[in-house]
């Protein structure tokens, strides 16, 4: 059992300059900071079918609440289709492609340029467009936080 607890990471050499934060994200990704033993007592017989199971987090919020809204409405498949197209249009290219891989997801800084118009070709609809512009532009503004949210309601009235 113990053995299987464990996180294995491999950081590409390219990556070597910023392993402390490729290292952040993976402990973020994976709630690895978390006392399982005060969730589970929190949580009571909630937990007891599966004590220690947490939800995986993710390595970049913004992104996340992209793919959020970008599933409105339509398939898994067809979110991951338009954030892909969103990547290829905005995002930056990498330096060293890996498998399929050769775009990072724009950041909220880009996507708050944009208008919601020019997300109409990727096959995403206006609503939903300026759904993300408005997230992209809170969170560049400092009207709305994604990381670190201490008090769940206030983040969900928020957003």
């Amino acid at each position: 059992e113990e053995a299987r607890n464990r996180v294995r990471v491999e950081i590409a050499p390219a990556l070597s300059l910023v392993t402390t934060e490729v290292l952040r994200r993976v402990r973020l990704l994976f709630d690895l900071d978390a006392a399982p033993d005060r969730i589970n007592e929190a949580l009571g017989s909630l937990a007891a079918d599966a004590p220690g199971l947490r939800l995986p987090g993710c390595v970049n919020s913004f992104e996340q609440a992209a793919r959020a809204v970008l599933g409105q409405l339509v398939s898994v498949k067809m979110a991951a289709t338009f954030a892909g197209r969103m990547a290829e249009r905005w995002g930056e290219t990498l330096a060293t492609p890996h498998e399929g891989i050769t775009h990072v997801f724009p950041s909220a800084e880009r996507v708050a340029q944009l208008q919601p118009e020019e997300l109409r070709p990727l096959g995403v609809q206006l609503k939903r467009a300026a759904a993300l512009i408005e997230i992209a532009r809170a969170l560049g503004e400092g009207r709305l936080q994604l990381d670190n949210v201490l008090d769940i309601e206030q983040g969900i009235e928020a957003l």
